[in-house]
């Protein structure tokens, strides 16, 4: 009766864990240059793609072991954040980076080979970024 009560434990840790574990998508992984941004404000006005200056980027690289790496490059100034990611059910992404105190969670609109866009909500509405490989 022990050896089963024992077993019946182990099972139910191990449903648990699978559970919680992050999703890891292999279209994420690999270098994401910003492209444009759309800015959808709360009263819904002025929602239109803009094309971003080429000297002023942003790359995001994610890897198959869930290290995350920014460049954001402003002018003559770059700043490079190091950190991980994890993917969760409901398209999240939650990145963890030297630029963030707080874990960030953006939300995975578009996801395809060529293309990943990311909504980042802040107090004024969502900020949507589109990549390119």
């Amino acid at each position: 009766m022990l050896i089963q009560l024992r077993i019946a434990i182990v099972f139910i840790f191990i449903i648990f864990q699978s559970c919680t574990k992050s999703v890891q998508t292999p279209l994420l992984v690999g270098e994401w240059r910003a492209i444009e941004c759309l800015t959808a404000n709360a009263d819904g006005q002025n929602n239109t793609w803009l094309k971003l200056d080429q000297q002023d980027f942003q790359v995001l690289t994610f890897t198959e072991s869930g290290e995350y790496l920014e460049t954001n490059n402003t002018g003559t100034v770059q700043q490079v954040c190091v950190g991980t990611y994890k993917q969760l059910p409901a398209e999240l992404l939650q990145i963890t980076s030297s630029c963030q105190q707080e874990p960030l969670a953006v939300t995975i609109s578009e996801l395809t080979g060529s293309t990943l866009i990311l909504d980042f909500t802040g107090r004024e509405g969502v900020v949507r970024f589109r990549y390119v490989r």
